[in-house]
């Protein structure tokens, strides 16, 4: 029966530096770190925030995550989703003011009509250009809640939406379902949120993606071609 000839030489080092190639390009394919930039299912009460006329070059809104298996405040859901909240000098945070430094006190805020106010925080926020709050249990349709974000309480699965309004008309809700944003489906221009909690270290997670590596490619590479290495070594010392 015919064997084949063993391969050595240029054709050896041929068919090992193929087999690298492949290699580095199968573990340096972006293929693999796609599916993690998709947001995970929020394992508690999901967050979101609709900037509405307030969007800008940085983005239409943020869903966020308040991770837990227990019922809690709608003003600790935003405290764990990293959302910033400040409320009014006259009545404190019985009313939304601000949600991420958003309207600035300088900030021109344009109503209907064509007008524009300003918001100091200093009473009760104007009825024509406010930030709603609203609430959905197991990410049903949007509800208006009635109480303040210190008193409305969820639990794991509801979700917590703010929503900047400017009309004088009856609010909506934010324009992202509960649904979609408890699955962690978001359209273009909304961004997801790291969880962080009061107290805290600066989450290194809100850092561009590129400057973090999804996976360790260097030291793979390096066992690769050290792997390669040893068996051109191998072949060569048992040539005939």
């Amino acid at each position: 029966m015919p064997t084949a000839a063993p391969v050595s030489g240029p054709r050896l080092r041929a068919q090992v530096l193929g087999a690298a190639v492949a290699a580095v390009a199968a573990v340096a394919s972006p293929g693999g770190a796609a599916a993690e930039d998709r947001p995970q299912p929020c394992e508690g009460v999901t967050v979101v925030v609709d900037l509405g006329v307030l969007a800008n070059a940085d983005g239409t809104g943020s869903v966020g995550c308040a991770p837990g298996e227990e019922p809690l405040t709608a003003s600790s859901a935003l405290d764990a989703a990293g959302v910033g909240v400040t409320g009014t000098a006259q009545w404190g945070a019985a009313f939304v003011c601000r949600v991420d430094g958003r309207p600035a006190a300088d900030e021109d805020v344009t109503i209907p009509g064509g007008g524009v106010v300003r918001e100091t925080c200093a009473r009760t926020p104007s009825e024509l250009a406010y930030w709603s709050v609203w609430h959905a249990a197991d990410a049903s349709a949007w509800t208006y809640a009635t109480v303040g974000v210190t008193e409305l309480r969820l639990a794991p699965g509801d979700v917590l939406g703010l929503s900047f309004a400017t009309s004088g008309a009856e609010p909506t809700g934010p324009d992202l379902s509960p649904a979609s944003a408890r699955a962690g489906d978001l359209p273009s221009g909304w961004a997801a949120r790291p969880a962080s909690s009061p107290g805290d270290e600066p989450d290194v997670t809100s850092r561009p993606e590129q400057d973090a590596a999804p996976f360790p490619v260097v030291p793979v590479l390096a066992l690769v071609v050290v792997g390669l290495l040893v068996g051109v070594a191998v072949a060569r010392g048992r040539r005939p």
